[in-house]
């Protein structure tokens, strides 16, 4: 039986959706994930789409592809290739799977290789549809019109939608070509004097982005075991992110043992870390909220691993909150132990130790 079209509103909730699964990919993609983005119509706000989550993941390579069919399959996915022969051919070195839940349609999954064509296509596509709210409505009212005039025909409905697609990936292409030219992000190494700025940056990023998963008292438990640790402004692994004229982000590494919590946190380690045997950790993670889903995490973690990696180490460890937990999952993380950090306001903070293998 043809599967049916359907274009609903759009549904906040997809943005869990898709926080949920990356976690579970990363976990079948482990040491070859680089990245996992949210693609496609349910990654662009109020945008209509078909309720499926499009998802790309960025590999270091795609050799032997074949095995991580066990571990798709075991997740629901059907592994689907490159589709060449398909009606609508894939692209080469594109990697397709595609789940259904309770027999409907709810996933599908690009894999590339760091570099392939499509990874910046898919990206362009969907940003300026975020960005450019003519192009989006229009894009909308077709999608409506076309799931309407091809309600069983897949085939149809893509092919409709293919001159749109086409023109639009155009003017994307041009216009993410510029905005990578001019991002605006910067970054530098923390100093004493950004201190002030540093603690209301962080003290927004707790409120705004925990208080989305925990309540009022686990979030006033969070700033007990987080917050500024000067130690690392100290030994030069802290890193501010600068856009338009201020602090958009900040976080860092360091060789030393502790994990998690400021300079007031119970539990710190000044002690050295051995890279031939331990861990780097990576350490005090904030995005201001004005800054959100800006690049700005991803930023600060691709300094810290080039940072890490060049004094010797092999590997990363964190300890991530529920709010950071998906961009860490999102960036080749994988979570090795879940905690409750106990606070003296007689709640504990759910947390999540995760690590990650520095590739030569």
């Amino acid at each position: 039986m043809p599967r049916t079209i359907e274009v609903v509103d759009y549904d906040p909730d997809w943005i869990a959706a898709f926080d949920r699964e990356a976690a579970l990919l990363a976990s079948v993609f482990e040491r070859r994930l680089l990245e996992i983005h949210h693609i496609g119509s349910t990654a662009v706000p109020d945008l209509p789409a078909k309720p499926i989550i499009d998802m790309l993941v960025v590999l270091a390579d795609t050799d032997d592809m074949n095995a991580f069919s066990p571990g798709m399959e075991a997740l629901g996915y059907r592994v689907r290739g490159e589709c060449l022969d398909a009606v609508i051919p894939g692209t080469p070195g594109r990697f397709y799977f595609t789940k259904d839940t309770n027999g409907v349609r709810s996933h599908h999954v690009h894999a590339c290789a760091k570099g392939h064509q499509e990874i910046c296509d898919k990206l362009a596509f969907r940003d300026y549809l975020r960005s450019h709210g003519q192009p989006a409505a229009a894009y909308g009212d077709l999608k409506r019109r076309t799931a309407i005039a091809h309600r069983l025909d897949n085939i149809g409905y893509m092919h409709t939608k293919d001159a749109f697609v086409k023109s639009t990936l155009a003017d994307a292409r041009r216009w993410y070509k510029r905005q990578g030219e001019r991002a605006g992000l910067s970054h530098r190494l923390a100093t004493n004097a950004d201190l002030i700025e540093l603690q209301a940056l962080m003290a927004a990023a707790i409120r705004t982005f925990i208080s989305v998963y925990l309540d009022a008292a686990h979030v006033d438990a969070s700033f007990e075991i987080m917050g500024i640790d000067t130690q690392l402004i100290d030994d030069g692994t802290y890193f501010v992110v600068e856009c338009e004229g201020r602090l958009a982000g900040c976080g860092g590494w360091s060789r030393r043992a502790t994990l998690f919590g400021g300079d007031h946190s119970a539990g710190r380690d000044a002690r050295l870390l051995d890279p031939a045997a331990e861990p780097a950790r990576v350490r005090a993670m904030y995005t201001h909220p004005d800054f959100g889903r800006r690049g700005v995490g991803r930023l600060v973690l691709s300094l810290c691993e080039a940072a890490a990696a060049h004094e010797g180490f092999r590997s990363l460890e964190l300890v991530a909150t529920v709010a950071g937990e998906p961009l860490y999952s999102a960036c080749g993380f994988a979570v090795i132990e879940r905690i409750d950090v106990p606070t003296s306001k007689g709640v504990a903070v759910p947390c999540a130790r995760m690590t990650k293998s520095l590739r030569a």
